[in-house]
This record gives structure tokens, sequence and C-alpha cells, in this order.
């Protein structure tokens, strides 16, 4: 068992925050935490749809996600961000999420070769 360390240098702004305002950042972590497990779920079926391989680089620069070293880290923080996003929530409720992010991985790539291309 490994105990982790907390970083008490930004410990003062919370002792002058609200309560209400120290339960909606946590609120928000929390749901951060949850969109990250959420979409190292995902990335499995969505890279076997897509035939990438994990380890490969295919999508890192496309998906711009600076610190991706890795297919798998790549689609990991671009899904956690469309997890994030509103309008995929409401979208998620009629269409199946592994549905809905290949069709928008899809569109953004569309546009980015677009965007090459011209």
């Amino acid at each position: 068992m490994s105990i982790s360390t907390v970083d008490v240098s930004n410990a003062a702004p919370l002792k002058r925050m609200r309560k209400q305002e120290l339960i909606r950042l946590l609120e928000k972590e929390q749901q951060a935490l949850v969109n990250d497990r959420k979409a190292r779920r995902l990335v499995a079926p969505l890279m076997q749809q897509l035939g990438l391989f994990p380890n490969g680089i295919d999508l890192v620069c496309w998906l711009d996600t600076p610190k991706a070293r890795s297919n798998q880290a790549a689609l990991v923080a671009w899904i956690s961000t469309q997890l994030h996003c509103p309008d995929f929530s409401f979208q998620s409720q009629s269409t199946p999420e592994l549905t809905l992010l290949m069709d928008r991985l899809q569109a953004r790539l569309a546009r980015m070769e677009a965007s090459f291309a011209s």
C-alpha cells in the first residue's frame, strides 16, 4: 500500500473559499476523474474500431494533445475532452457513446485533412 502525498502549497486560498465554492471545485474535480476513467474504458473499443495500435503515433498530431506520446494517450485526452462537452451528454442519450465518439472523431479528422488540402 502506498501513501499519496498531498500538495499543500495552495492551501491558503482554500481556507478563504466559501463552502459552496469549495463544493463546486470538488465536484468539478470529481467529474474530471469520472470522465478520465470513462475515457480510459472507451479508448480500447474505439481504437479497435479504428484499427490503431495503442503505442503507435498516428493520431497524436491530429488530435492536438501536446502531452500525448501515443495513440492511446491522445485518444484518452480527446475522449475526456468530449465527455466534458455539454452537448455530448445530451446527444449520448439518443446515440451510443462509441458511435457518437467515432462520428465526432471522423468529422474532426476530415476537417483537419480538408484544412491541409486547401
